[in-house]
């Protein structure tokens, strides 16, 4: 089987893909691009965690205090617990 994936190396390991620690441990070949191809901006490995912390530091207004709490509530209209 092979299976072709891209991922990010931080400089002391590789991330690997969640769907992929499911799989039977088997040996794999890595290939190191050098480089000249598409750049992406290294992140920290949660790169949409990122982008919600940025996004909530934008966000302005009054919010319920129970928000988190009951977010189905507010969300789509559930009981509040």
């Amino acid at each position: 089987m092979t299976i072709t994936v891209k991922t990010y190396f931080d400089g002391k390991e590789i991330k690997v893909p969640r769907e992929l620690r499911k799989l039977e441990p088997t040996e794999v070949t890595l290939i190191f691009e050098d480089g000249s191809g598409e750049k992406e901006k290294p992140g920290k490995g949660l790169p949409l965690m990122d982008e919600m912390v940025a996004i909530s530091k934008s966000m302005t207004g009054t919010y319920p205090e129970d928000l988190a709490r009951n977010h189905d509530y507010y969300l789509h209209g559930k009981q509040k617990r």
